[in-house]
């Protein structure tokens, strides 16, 4: 009997820590998770943008707007304060807009980002219009009429400016920043310089990508973008019937080397008397790069397309660069600026084609540039992908590469 007694004593020992085991774990509750944090709401929690922003926490909240017009103090001016937090709307910009109702006496922008935003800091889709900035603002001056950064690299999404206006940077404003602008539309802002945008001293550049650019007007340079002693890189981008009556219909570069990739550029403007680069101008030790872009119907006392000066050296590389009008198609003032075109298509443009600065280089065997019709899809419909047996498609040039913006196909006939 007294060998029973162990395996029946260590047996009801396994049993009582089996049950206490289970008393234990019967107090964890199986659905006591860490709550998500709620967004904040405008107008139903907090009356103004600024308020909601000003509750929110430093690092990971997120701000939601309902549709409505946003026109009151606390809904402009606003100071994100270095906050790491999401400021979007619930429909979208078409539904949601900060008019800043900005004027020569009571200048005002939408945004302004200086305490060290960096790309954790994301506005998502705003109609910013009504913007203004004058000297009357003594802390920013009249500059950016609608976005002012500085020392700042925020995410900036799905938002149209509109009708905004300052002497530098119609729209916005960047001094030594580095934005991120996605999908965005910059349409009819204007400026002295910049008539959508200036970055000026922003070595690292902002980004532009999937962005349109139409009908903004500098009264100077730059009608879409000036970069002064700036970088940037430009992805897909749209330029339209900007206009700037000096040099850069679309894009001026001063001591800048911008790069934009897949763009196209139609029916920019500088008519001036000595006006410079239709849709590019690149002066002062700049050498952009033109990669994949298509530059038509732009319009240029020198340089329909592109004009380059002092020192400046753009790059052209499978791009399509026809039926511009004025000085021909590229221009150079002297021997220190050279532009360097390569697997690029030039044709029909008032003035000259492969002349000036480049002429010969459509001889060059190297280079496989080409003199030949893209054969556009339908120009005068706003359609400039290319037909199937175009010149400029992968099969039909000896670069064996796209040439021009990659856009949509042609609709079957």
């Amino acid at each position: 009997m007294k060998t029973m007694r162990i395996p029946l004593l260590a047996t009801a020992a396994v049993l009582l820590l089996t049950l206490a085991s289970c008393e234990w774990n019967s107090t964890v509750k199986p659905n006591d998770k860490k709550k998500e944090k709620q967004p904040l709401a405008v107008p139903a929690q907090y009356s103004t943008i600024q308020a909601a922003i000003d509750a929110a926490a430093d690092s990971g909240d997120v701000i939601v707007v309902q549709p409505g017009n946003y026109n009151t103090e606390g809904s402009r001016n606003i100071d994100f304060r270095g906050k790491a937090v999401t400021l979007r709307s619930s429909a979208g910009a078409a539904t949601t807009i900060i008019d800043c109702q900005g004027s020569p006496r009571f200048p005002a922008r939408a945004f302004i980002f200086d305490n060290g935003e960096d790309s954790t800091t994301i506005v998502d889709g705003f109609t910013v219009k009504g913007g203004y900035e004058s000297d009357l603002d003594t802390k920013y001056g009249a500059r950016g009429g609608a976005v002012y950064c500085e020392g700042t690299w925020p995410r900036i999404r799905n938002c149209v400016f509109q009708d905004n206006d300052a002497e530098y940077g119609g729209a916005i404003y960047c001094k030594t920043a580095a934005p991120f602008f996605d999908s965005c539309k910059f349409i009819s802002n204007v400026a002295i310089d910049g008539g959508a945008v200036m970055i000026d001293g922003s070595p690292d550049g902002p980004q532009f990508t999937d962005c349109i650019f139409k009908s903004n007007a500098a009264d100077s340079r730059g009608g879409a973008i000036l970069l002064q002693t700036s970088s940037a890189v430009i992805a897909s981008c749209e330029f339209e019937s900007n206009r700037a009556p000096n040099r850069g219909g679309a894009i001026y570069c001063q001591s800048s080397s911008p790069i934009l990739t897949s763009c196209l550029l139609v029916g920019n403007r500088s008519t001036s008397s000595d006006s410079e680069g239709g849709a590019v101008a690149a002066v002062l030790n700049s050498n952009p790069a033109l990669l994949n872009c298509t530059l038509f119907g732009n319009t240029a006392k020198n340089g329909g397309g592109l004009s380059c000066m002092t020192n400046s050296s753009p790059y052209v590389s499978e791009s399509i660069i026809a039926f511009n009008t004025g000085g021909g198609a590229v221009r150079s003032d002297d021997v220190s600026s050279q532009p360097n075109l390569v697997c690029t298509d030039v044709y029909q443009n008032t003035g000259g084609d492969w002349t000036d600065a480049i002429e010969g280089q459509d001889q060059d065997p190297v280079r496989k540039n080409l003199f030949a019709d893209p054969d556009f899809c339908d120009t005068e419909n706003g359609n400039f992908g290319l037909h199937a047996d175009s010149p400029c498609m992968p099969d039909n040039n000896s670069c064996a590469t796209q040439i021009g913006a990659p856009l949509n196909s042609c609709p079957a006939e």
